[in-house]
């Protein structure tokens, strides 16, 4: 076993909070929690916060898992895994816990992480971390944080045509004209199917 293999360690996940329902109000069967009594607020305030800190660190803790399972049983840690997941999503969970790992992540989720691993460098990686987590960024403006940091040119607008209803004129305006609210009311259609519908 090499250095960095036992040194990593997956972090326990740290929901912040103690979860421990009282004669089973709630069961998890199959794929669906199951309310065997009503929670009170208190109780429902613990799970509903529980379970969104396991929605937006699930994908995280595949990747830890994976990579663990990786350096315990190198040879067969694939068959642990549903033939769905066993091939390009595992690997890239194990990707991404192996460039990002848990004490870097802080409280962001994994799909905001998974855009983060587009950086090569762990200082361009911390920094995005950092204004994701000051600016609370969403996933699509991390994104394109990425794209910037990275160098890489902006995505062209998309251009929607559109012919008037009265003179029949064809317009041409860009995604960002029509999500700014410009009311265009003798517009007959929008001749591309991507156009946004209001």
């Amino acid at each position: 076993m090499t250095e960095t293999q036992a040194t990593y360690e997956v972090a326990a996940p740290d929901v912040g909070i103690e979860l421990e329902p009282q004669k089973a109000k709630w069961e998890y069967r199959n794929n669906a929690l199951v309310f065997v009594e009503n929670p009170t607020w208190e109780e429902a305030e613990v799970l509903a916060a529980t379970l969104m800190k396991m929605s937006g660190a699930a994908n995280c803790w595949l990747g830890d898992a994976a990579l663990r399972f990786s350096l315990v049983f190198p040879e067969i840690h694939y068959q642990l895994w549903d033939d769905r997941y066993a091939g390009k999503t595992i690997m890239n969970r194990m990707t991404e816990a192996k460039k990002i790992p848990p004490p870097r992540r802080h409280d962001l989720s994994a799909s905001i992480i998974s855009a983060i691993c587009g950086l090569d460098t762990e200082t361009d990686q911390d920094t995005a971390i950092e204004i994701a987590e000051r600016d609370g960024l969403t996933v699509a403006e991390v994104r394109q944080l990425v794209k910037e940091m990275s160098g890489l040119p902006p995505k062209p607008e998309k251009i929607f045509k559109i012919i008037c209803r009265e003179c029949g004129v064809e317009f041409e305006l860009t995604d960002t004209e029509l999500k700014e609210g410009i009311k265009w009311p003798k517009l007959l259609s929008v001749t591309t199917k991507d156009a946004p519908t209001r």
